[in-house]
């Protein structure tokens, strides 16, 4: 059987639900902010292959920890971003720079100059604008050789970034450097909000990628900001209303690490996410859990076909799920949920 990676998905399914999704013909604009019904899904309950330190995808060197960029995409934005088309499309900024608009400029002596501009009404989720000295500032943090693990080869073309003014930057380069236009995006140089980070920076330098806004209380710019993250568990997201590009459709997404274990290669039941209550995990929300992992597995199988939840019958998939759970484990994924979720919190799980 062919296995997809879970988590990215899962992602895209909610990028997609929540009207936020960069593939369009012409560059990304706000959405109307008139009130109207809402419509579609309040809230999504997805799986994550992995136990995230950060939602920072540069702190998680050669990708080891799956699933931290689809995080990423969710709670924070960049300048530009790739559609689906691999087309590369303003998000944060007015325009991706190119010779043809004038922002990407080849100088006589052989270096080379990129422009951004940030559209207006651009906001940290906290309200605060995002201005090009944040640009600046992520620039000076990710070149710094005294944290390396921002390190990436692109910046040692870089002459200099400058403010020009308090919503365009300028990129000066040593010399040709072909993906110019990936800075301040997902690829590099994700801007980093310098009103909460500057005094970490400059204060204490040597534990700076440990403090806690890259994971409990980071501030992004995208259209989910984090309500609620407890390591190990659960991670909950809810709209942001500041986003630039609109609110989104989707309320609340909710994260539960799913559980493996060494050799162990289909999903078993994870954590419950509850919100005003002690952890609580039943039959009934066992299977639903299951159903979003026999989904995005069948549809993948399919070729992206979507599958109507909740599924009306056991599929052949789900039976051989079943099947490899009891031999391996001895219980039934499904009919011993309380007992497997009880030993779960309770700290004796193997799983």
């Amino acid at each position: 059987m062919r296995r997809q990676t879970l988590v990215p998905t899962v992602a895209a399914l909610l990028i997609a639900l929540a009207g936020c999704s960069p593939a369009q013909p012409a560059p990304l604009s706000p959405q109307s902010s008139a009130p109207g019904p809402e419509r579609g899904p309040k809230r999504v309950l997805a799986a994550i292959r992995g136990d995230p330190h950060t939602v920072y995808q540069q702190l998680n060197p050669s990708s080891s920890i799956p699933g931290i960029d689809a995080l990423q995409e969710l709670v924070h934005a960049g300048l530009a971003v790739d559609d689906e088309q691999g087309v590369r499309r303003p998000q944060l900024a007015e325009a991706v720079p190119t010779l043809e608009n004038g922002l990407w400029r080849l100088l006589p002596d052989g270096r080379m100059e990129t422009t951004w501009r940030i559209r207006t009404g651009t906001l940290w989720q906290d309200g605060t604008p995002l201005t090009a000295d944040d640009l600046v500032f992520t620039a000076q943090v990710v070149q710094d050789k005294d944290l390396p693990i921002f390190g990436d080869k692109a910046y040692d073309f870089i002459e200099a970034v400058e403010a020009v003014d308090s919503r365009t930057v300028s990129v000066r380069w040593r010399q040709p450097y072909i993906e110019a236009d990936t800075m301040f995006t997902y690829s590099r140089a994700l801007p980093i909000a310098k009103h909460l980070l500057d005094k970490p920076y400059v204060e204490d330098k040597e534990n700076f990628i440990q403090h806690p806004y890259w994971s409990t209380e980071f501030v992004g710019a995208g259209p989910f900001k984090l309500k609620e993250w407890v390591r190990g568990s659960h991670m909950i997201m809810e709209a942001n209303d500041r986003y630039l590009l609109g609110r989104p459709r989707v309320a609340r997404p909710a994260f539960a690490r799913n559980h493996h274990h060494a050799g162990m290669h289909e999903p078993v039941p994870h954590r419950a996410v509850v919100e005003g209550a002690a952890p609580e995990y039943g039959m009934a929300r066992a299977r639903l859990d299951q159903e979003v992992s026999i989904a995005i597995d069948e549809s993948a199988r399919l070729d992206g076909r979507p599958l109507r939840l909740p599924l009306g019958e056991e599929t052949g998939w789900e039976r051989r799920v079943h099947e490899a759970f009891r031999r391996r484990w001895g219980a039934d994924p499904v009919k011993d949920a309380d007992q497997l979720i009880a030993r779960s919190f309770a700290g004796g799980s193997r799983y």
